[in-house]
């Protein structure tokens, strides 16, 4: 037997979970099926396979089958969770939008117009003079409202100035430690869900640098591809053990993290969701 591959079927069609040596052109392939449906497939590059040969593999199937099916619905509840989160963060980019090309300039003109009618008053007209400066707190309370709701739905960086130039500004923003970012000018077109994943994720992961593990320098560095976005934090810190919330922020849309020495490295789909 030269090679041997495991695959499971999943909502996006099969995926290869495992694999013992190098592709082969001849072998055989044999349907993993629980309660007859066929939920993955075992390949084995080998030429010449008896019967005898083919009844081990079919026996080693019927052994796999079960676990490959809980994996399969694994990889089910994960695609719907990634499909859940691209919803959110869509809407979440459509409603921060409203907020502040829509309502928030109606509640500035508002104050506007309520201080231009107060600096029509004559002195002496108190109550109305009153009842215009209250209407103008809460329009002002109602505009510092609004920005904060729609502060709290995205990175509002992220929105207002891009990807690129938001990553730089959240490195500058770290005091008593000198973070860099190398992150390219210009990106490809990158999901809602994407973006605010990148951003999130190299927050947290400056943040348990330069806070928790001490680091007086630390680099962040983004690379973006047709199909994956890699994000790159290196730092002089004592340590990255703690990288539980950077783990929670990339399985969330499907990515993955690598910690090597004092690099923690976090690869993410420009795509979620889909």
């Amino acid at each position: 037997m030269h090679a041997a591959a495991l695959t499971v079927r999943t909502p996006r069609g099969f995926r290869e979970l495992a694999r013992a040596g190098g592709a082969s052109a001849d072998g055989a392939t044999v349907d993993l099926r629980y309660h007859g449906e066929c939920v993955g497939r075992l390949t084995v590059g080998a030429a010449g396979l008896d019967e005898d040969d083919r009844a081990v593999l079919e026996l080693l199937a019927a052994r796999l089958a079960p676990v490959i099916r809980d994996a399969g619905l694994c990889e089910g509840l994960r695609a719907g969770r990634e499909r859940v989160v691209a919803g959110r963060e869509d809407e979440r980019r459509r409603l921060r939008r409203e907020l502040h090309d829509g309502l928030g300039p109606v509640l500035a003109t508002i104050r506007l117009n309520v201080e231009t009618a107060g600096s029509l008053l004559p002195p002496e007209a108190r109550v109305p003079r009153q009842m215009l400066d209250a209407a103008r707190v809460g329009a002002e309370h109602g505009l510092r409202e609004v920005r904060r709701l729609a502060d709290g739905l995205r990175p509002p960086d992220v929105d207002e100035h891009g990807l690129p130039e938001a990553l730089r500004r959240l490195a500058a923003r770290f005091s008593g430690a000198h973070v860099s970012a190398d992150v390219p000018d210009t990106v490809p077109s990158l999901s809602a869900a994407c973006e605010a994943a990148v951003y999130r994720v190299a927050e947290e992961a400056l943040t348990q640098a330069v806070r928790h593990a001490g680091a007086s320098t630390a680099e962040l560095r983004m690379v973006a591809g047709a199909e994956e976005v890699v994000v790159e934090v290196t730092d002089d810190g004592t340590g990255t053990a703690a990288v539980r919330g950077v783990e929670e922020l990339a399985e969330e849309v499907g990515g993955r993290v690598e910690v090597r020495g004092l690099v923690v490295r976090v690869v993410l789909p420009v795509r979620v969701g889909c």
